[in-house]
């Protein structure tokens, strides 16, 4: 697939044709940038009550922390990167998301780890594929930087998921059970089982176990080379009990936080990086991912890139294209980044440094808080910031690894083990 937006080449363009991702400058700058982002959140994010307060706009703690199992392991797998990077620091606010993991958020009653908790409980026991992904992530990057009680947290999160979540019939995960695991809703989403594909593969990663990584080929080769091939290679969001595509789910509630109505090309280049990440373990049936991952950034682009007329990538799209929500959010500019980066490795940069260019552009001028730090969450299309769905600055996740992928991991090694090699 080729889009009618491609940059042109640079040399036809008039621009020097060496490459960003060869010059000292470049990394130096994703340095500066990776140290101002753990900057921004290490000074104020750990919140001495358990868990971490989500950081306003300003750099200052939210009223409300953010206590449930998303944020709290994504900060844990970030702050496990920073301890494995040499960041001095970073070990005790890993192991400050670790012991609320294991303390507060995980039920002792009926197990697994209940959704959030709030004012001294849960407050959503719910139990869902999306949040333990995010467990099973922080426990193998806090097994990486050898933080205490992390390979138990792994090894827990990892028995929950294959004997509650996992269904052998299907090869994929179920996506929300009742506290007690007696009710299982119906809806089987996309998102919970890419995230667990990220999960399984750093899980194969850092722990030499393939078995995680055959998991992670079944899930793929359904959504990805299954179904995102037979429909344009769009991913398709949501599905049923049976996995059918349900191309109406949230249609009446189009800006769910985590389930937002019609397609998200952002997901098509987090599948690409995490496809490539997944194929650089070499397990049996990833040979076709390569060639894949640059079919889905290829379509992302095109159904995504300044399609009303202003820069950015547009949120979502419906199933045939059109486009829905035209905000741009940080964290789709993030994953173009990290796909970008591996695929210019396998294919050459050739073909992708003109819109890896363009994709930093756009992070610099219109989502960096060159002001207060961190990045904004959502813009919209003249890059004016907005609130709703994501308020304040509250995930440090997906920058974090579009500064780190380039630097460390460009070759497709999963970053936790690329931090690891680098520590």
């Amino acid at each position: 697939m080729t889009t009618d937006k491609q940059p042109a080449p640079l040399k036809e363009a008039g621009v020097t044709t060496k490459f960003w991702l060869d010059r000292r400058s470049h990394l130096r700058w994703l340095e500066d940038q990776a140290d101002r982002l753990f900057r921004f959140y290490e000074q104020a994010c750990v919140d001495p009550n358990g868990g971490y307060f989500a950081m306003g706009g300003d750099g200052r703690p939210q009223a409300e922390p953010i206590r449930d199992l998303v944020g709290t392991g994504r900060m844990v797998f970030c702050f496990s990167l920073g301890c494995l990077l040499g960041r001095p620091g970073a070990a005790e606010i890993a192991d400050h998301g670790i012991r609320f993991l294991t303390d507060q958020l995980h039920d002792d009653t009926h197990g697994g780890y209940v959704w959030e908790w709030r004012d001294g409980a849960p407050s959503d026991d719910n139990k869902l594929a999306y949040g333990h992904a995010f467990v099973l992530l922080a426990g193998a990057a806090g097994v990486a930087a050898g933080r205490p009680h992390a390979c138990e947290l792994m090894a827990d999160a990892a028995a929950v998921l294959h004997e509650r979540f996992w269904s052998e019939e299907h090869g994929r995960h179920a996506d929300q059970y009742t506290a007690d695991w007696s009710v299982l809703d119906p809806y089987r989403g996309q998102n919970s089982n890419m995230h667990l594909v990220e999960a399984l593969s750093t899980t194969a990663a850092v722990t030499g176990d393939l078995s995680y990584a055959d998991k992670a080929i079944r899930i793929a080769d359904h959504i990805v080379n299954e179904v995102a091939r037979s429909r344009s290679w769009r991913i398709h969001e949501h599905y049923d009990e049976r996995w059918e595509v349900d191309s109406d789910y949230n249609r009446n509630d189009p800006d769910h936080m985590y389930r937002p109505y019609g397609t998200i090309p952002g997901h098509a280049c987090e599948w690409a990086r995490l496809l490539l990440q997944l194929h650089f373990l070499q397990p049996k049936g990833s040979t076709w991912m390569p060639d894949v991952a640059a079919e889905l950034v290829d379509r992302a682009f095109e159904d995504a890139w300044e399609r009303d007329g202003k820069a950015g990538m547009i949120y979502t799209v419906d199933s045939d294209g059109t486009p829905r929500n035209c905000d741009r959010y940080w964290w789709t500019h993030a994953e173009a980044i990290g796909a970008l980066t591996v695929l210019a490795y396998h294919f050459g940069p050739e073909r992708y440094e003109a819109r890896y260019r363009q994709i930093w552009d756009y992070i610099q001028l219109r989502l960096i808080d060159g002001s207060h730090g961190s990045w904004y969450h959502v813009v919209d299309a003249l890059g004016t910031p907005r609130s709703g769905v994501w308020n304040g600055k509250p995930d440090l996740y997906h920058a974090l690894q579009a500064c780190l992928m380039p630097l460390l991991a460009r070759d497709g090694t999963n970053l936790v083990l690329s931090a690891q090699r680098a520590s």
